[in-house]
């Protein structure tokens, strides 16, 4: 072979290879002999031959088709008696197969879509994503040759979440839907395939469990999916694959997934979730679906027993840094309860795959700061708080357990960052805020420490009764059904008084408190609201006078505010002492609130000095 020569200069022992590029067009290497001549001395070579010939017919770049496109090739189809259908395909589209009609898809259980779409079949190259677990395998080095199918929608009405399509459907309702899907198929090996969805929606409604609703735009849908186990995912990154999906007549989506996030099912958007009221926020979130085991509650609740195991479907929603509200009236000029910032949250909505009526809602988060509104003269502001909500949608079901060793669970909360769920099953269905606060109750009760906030449902008797000495009913008290928000704490630092927090403070200052507040919104009708507090502490001091001391012991404050008397009659409260509440103080203590309403509105601080 001309051009394939060696000159050695010196060279003892060992294996010298000989390797040669170029063109070989017409040579057999099989047939190649290798000669060996000594300029000095003399040489001895045993040599080692390899070398086979293959020849490859040449492909075509492309398969030439008919150009029906304006001016080119003119062709008419008759099709009935008096019609006729002209082609116009545009040959500059290659081989061509495609479908235009109206279409239902559903993609995994997870996303279904109805409306008109245009379905295309061609081939081409893709390059998939480099696999983390096979350091030293690179998946991305070689494009692979496949057969392809595409699907474009656009406004299209559809579907994702769980169970789609039934009275038992958990997920969001879309609208405004493009749509662009991906098929694709290994032309040098069927069984493996790959699936890719990218799509946006105008509008969103959430549906599926009662009391929890989300509303969004710009919403976006992505899904990249390997068909055969240990594949990697189709990688749409810069510089990868690329694919256009025409959308409509004159429209088409390019599809951008990045491969390196592996196999995804994902909805993300601008979202504006509301959770049994007690929860609302707003921002920028991220939904996936997947399938998972979780173990329920212990059924005695004391840990000696292990709880059910479930398989379910989940519908994972995380977010951080956003906005929020935990109390009662959200949204409304009669909020009541705490305006929440830097919010980090990780929802889980799960369904069970044997029986789609079980139903369970777990979230846990954590808030960077707070503010009280909806009651003047009433101010909390706090800082690190924790958010708790775990429920089951049957009322003989047992809640999910995260506690360890049972459940696990990891939401994704950020491009980044993540959440692991740790609810403790044994605590029951579980609706609470917690974390360090500063409460001003009417400028004459400040506290700070560690709280519990949580919102039910409940009855209480107001003070408009009439009773004898002996507690006897005269004239029975108006019942009122009301939605609660308590706030309870346990060994707290706290101040009774006047000017709290000021150099001009006169009262008393107070250690190892424990209070329970209880806000009362009453449940349609006039929406009336209630305030009350009852607190103990375990020492105090007077500050505010020089010379005077004072200590005491047994020290109790009571506040009981309400609404005014009609027709001159006296102010109406909650009358406690009728039918106690009680009030969560912490993960194992609670305060009962009895004040006696028929005092009317109250605020005292009483005990031994």
């Amino acid at each position: 072979i001309d051009g394939a020569e060696v000159t050695v200069s010196l060279w003892t022992h060992g294996t010298l290879d000989l390797k040669f590029g170029g063109s070989l067009s017409g040579q057999d290497v099989a047939l190649v002999q290798v000669n060996a001549q000594a300029a000095d001395l003399s040489v001895s070579l045993e040599k080692v031959q390899e070398g086979s010939t293959e020849t490859q017919e040449a492909q075509p770049e492309q398969t030439l088709v008919v150009d029906y496109s304006e001016g080119k090739t003119e062709l008419r189809v008759a099709t009935g008696p008096a019609s006729s259908l002209r082609l116009d395909m545009d040959g500059a589209k290659g081989e061509l197969i495609q479908a235009r009609g109206h279409l239902d898809l559903d993609v995994f259980g997870f996303l279904q879509a109805s409306g008109d779409f245009a379905l295309e079949k061609s081939t081409g190259q893709i390059r998939l994503a480099d696999l983390a677990s096979t350091p030293d395998v690179d998946e991305s080095a070689e494009p692979i040759e496949v057969e392809i199918l595409t699907l474009g929608g656009s406004n299209v009405s559809a579907f994702a979440g769980l169970n789609g399509g039934t009275g038992d459907a958990l997920g969001l309702q879309l609208s405004g839907v493009e749509l662009g899907v991906a098929l694709y198929t290994d032309k040098a090996d069927a069984t493996r395939s790959w699936t890719s969805v990218q799509a946006s929606a105008s509008g969103v409604a959430f549906v599926g469990v009662e009391g929890l609703t989300l509303s969004a735009d710009t919403l976006s849908v992505s899904i990249n999916q390997a068909g055969k186990a240990g594949d990697a995912v189709v990688d749409y990154g810069d510089g990868k694959t690329e694919l256009s999906v025409a959308t409509g007549p004159s429209s088409d989506l390019t599809l951008s997934m990045d491969g390196s996030k592996g196999e995804l099912l994902q909805v993300s958007g601008n979202l504006e979730l509301d959770v049994f009221g007690f929860l609302q926020v707003s921002g920028s979130f991220a939904i996936e679906k997947s399938s998972n085991t979780v173990t329920l509650a212990d059924p005695d609740g004391e840990g000696s027993e292990q709880g059910e195991e479930v398989e379910v479907d989940q519908l994972t929603v995380g977010a951080s840094g956003v906005r929020g509200f935990a109390g009662l009236n959200g949204g409304t000029d009669g909020a009541l309860g705490l305006e929440l910032s830097g919010v980090e949250f990780g929802l889980a909505l799960m369904s069970s795959k044997a029986d789609a009526q079980r139903k369970w809602t777990s979230l846990q988060g954590s808030v960077e700061s707070a503010a009280f509104v909806g009651v003047d003269g009433l101010t909390v502001s706090g800082d690190t708080l924790s958010l708790s909500i775990n429920r089951a949608s049957q009322a003989d079901d047992l809640v999910v357990d995260y506690g360890q060793g049972k459940t696990e669970l990891e939401i994704a909360t950020g491009p980044e960052s993540d959440l692991t769920l740790s609810l403790d099953g044994s605590q029951g269905q579980t609706l609470s805020v917690s974390g360090n606060l500063e409460v001003d109750v009417f400028g004459f009760f400040q506290a700070q420490g560690s709280f519990a906030v949580e919102k039910r449902t409940d009855t209480v008797m107001l003070s408009d009764g009439e009773f004898d000495d002996d507690r006897q009913v005269i004239t029975e008290p108006t019942r009122l059904e009301v939605d609660l928000l308590t706030i309870g704490g346990a060994g707290i630092d706290a101040f009774a008084g006047m000017n709290g927090g000021t150099a001009e403070a006169i009262g008393l200052n107070l250690s190892d408190v424990n209070f329970g507040l209880a806000l009362a919104s009453e449940r349609g009708g006039d929406q009336r609201q209630f305030t009350s507090l009852k607190a103990t502490a375990g020492s105090i001091g007077f500050v505010g006078i020089e010379g005077f001391t004072a200590s005491a012991e047994d020290l109790v404050v009571e506040i009981n505010r309400g609404v005014p008397g009609s027709g001159g009659a006296s102010d109406v409260v909650i009358d406690h002492s009728v039918v106690p509440l009680d009030v969560r103080t912490g993960p194992d203590s609670s305060m009962v609130l009895d004040m006696d309403g028929s005092k009317g509105e109250l605020t005292r601080a009483s005990g031994k000095l």
